[in-house]
């Protein structure tokens, strides 16, 4: 029997990162260790559970505005081929590429040129334009690529300002890290999920005989098979939201209770109730004009009552922890103004939902909308107000069009 050649590992690779890694050392040791700092002050650790939480937010943040950009520029932004290496081979690659770069990007150039030009700002933008011009050096697809390179200079000024605010190399390393890994499973199809959806579909199907639940749609059987398919979007943003509040909040003195609670209930219910009959009453007229909708929405049409009204509960409150809590709060705290934080908080809302942007009515009544929930969260003091709102135009909408308007 012939042997198949065993696979070669190019180990180019490795050596290219470790390359940038040793140059980025020497660098350091010239510029700040011989002039007295420490290895241990560049670094340090810090606070632990502070770098994970920062690290897990700015890596959300940043997949986010990846998959973002290349749903809206597809042509332009595409994730590359992955080496021809096994899986951990790869996770090493990941760990030295990051590590090499942030020492380089990060602890070398962006912390020189903040004590050059005392500007964090200034700082910040030079070391991700830098970055940024690095791959276009040798990378074709890069030069070729305007919204590419401009991806490569935002990610990177999101790692920078982790870096300055945190003062711990390790927050926007473990935030790159995160970033890759995440893409990199992405990209994947592992072993275990499928047989967890085998196991799932199987314990269901027996379920839904015994007790005689109606046959399910196409969709709601691919559901059933990936049940992360229909609430891993929510219930991922839900997570980062909730670890922003602790993170932007709790941990600095601010209770749960004050963040979350409801309040003069009547006040909620009638501000929450009469907001979604003005905002679905709108949406009615809108939708004369404009009929057709999103893929998405398409989709949920095919499933049940149950799951729709599942799926707009939990969508509707991990966004309006995003938006309204994490967000507009931030914003109103930080430059004392309510209505430059409803105003950016609703734009942000409204870019967020960029398959509505076709139309520009469409778009302006979205950023309408988004005022008017940031408001009534703001007026009433209670974020459930917002939630409520939020959900009754969903799932009224949802519901208007399932059962009473079949065209």
């Amino acid at each position: 029997m012939k042997q198949l050649p065993s696979q070669s590992v190019d180990h180019s690779l490795f050596i290219h990162q470790l390359v940038i890694g040793g140059i980025g050392l020497l660098g350091l040791w010239q510029v700040y260790v011989v002039r007295g700092l420490s290895w241990s002050a560049l670094f340090r650790l810090g606070d632990p559970v502070a770098v994970v939480g920062w690290g897990i937010l700015v890596a959300a943040v940043v997949i986010a505005l990846m998959f973002l950009l290349a749903r809206v520029f597809p042509e332009q932004v595409r994730l590359e081929q992955l080496p021809s290496l096994r899986t951990d081979q790869i996770i090493v690659l990941i760990v030295i590429g990051v590590l090499s770069e942030e020492i380089v990007f990060r602890a070398l150039i962006q912390r020189f040129l903040l004590l050059a030009t005392s500007s964090p700002a200034g700082a910040v933008v030079g070391a991700a334009a830098i970055s940024a011009l690095f791959p276009a050096l040798y990378r074709r697809p890069y030069r070729e690529r305007p919204v590419l390179l401009g991806s490569v200079f935002l990610i990177n000024a999101i790692l920078g300002w982790a870096y300055w605010y945190t003062g711990i190399l390790w927050t926007s390393a473990w935030a790159h890290f995160l970033m890759h890994v995440v893409l990199l499973l992405l990209r994947q199809q592992p072993v275990l999920g499928k047989e967890a959806g085998r196991c799932l579909t199987a314990s269901l199907a027996r379920w839904l005989s015994r007790n005689r639940v109606p046959a399910m749609t196409d969709l709601e059987k691919t559901i059933v098979i990936n049940p992360w398919s229909l609430y891993r979007g929510p219930a991922l943003f839900c997570g980062i939201g909730l670890l922003s509040v602790w993170q932007l909040y709790v941990r600095h003195g601010v209770s749960w209770t004050t963040l979350f609670g409801i309040g003069h209930s009547s006040k909620v219910l009638a501000v929450g109730v009469l907001g979604a009959v003005l905002m679905f009453s709108i949406s009615l007229i809108l939708v004369k004009w404009f009929p057709t909708p999103s893929k998405r929405e398409r989709l949920l049409l095919q499933l049940r009552l149950s799951l729709i009204v599942l799926l707009m509960a939990l969508s509707s409150f991990a966004e309006e922890i995003i938006f309204r809590v994490v967000i507009q709060r931030f914003l109103i705290e930080s430059s004392s103004s309510i209505v430059l934080g409803i105003g950016i908080s609703s734009f942000i809302f409204t870019i967020f939902h960029e398959q509505h942007m076709e139309h520009l009515i469409v778009s302006a009544w979205r950023f309408a909308g988004g005022v008017f929930l940031g408001w009534a969260y703001w007026y009433t003091g209670s974020v459930w107000t917002s939630v409520l709102c939020h959900f009754l135009v969903n799932v009224a909408t949802l519901v208007t069009a399932k059962y009473f308007d079949r065209a």
